[in-house]
């Protein structure tokens, strides 16, 4: 895992660990990208809570 990878998953584990029961999160790309651009971040943060909720 990148060292950006490793800091994003620390810090969604957190977030999820203060926000038990956890009732629902939302996603959103605000930038001006386009393509695999614009799906990579936001797959990778689904990926991660999948891995952390599991």
């Amino acid at each position: 895992m990148t060292p950006t990878l490793l800091k994003l998953f620390d810090t969604i584990k957190d977030m999820l660990r203060r926000m038990v029961p956890v009732p629902c999160i939302k996603v959103a790309d605000l930038g001006c990208a386009w393509g695999t651009t614009t799906f990579f971040p936001a797959c990778e943060i689904v990926d991660i809570v999948t891995r952390i909720c599991r």
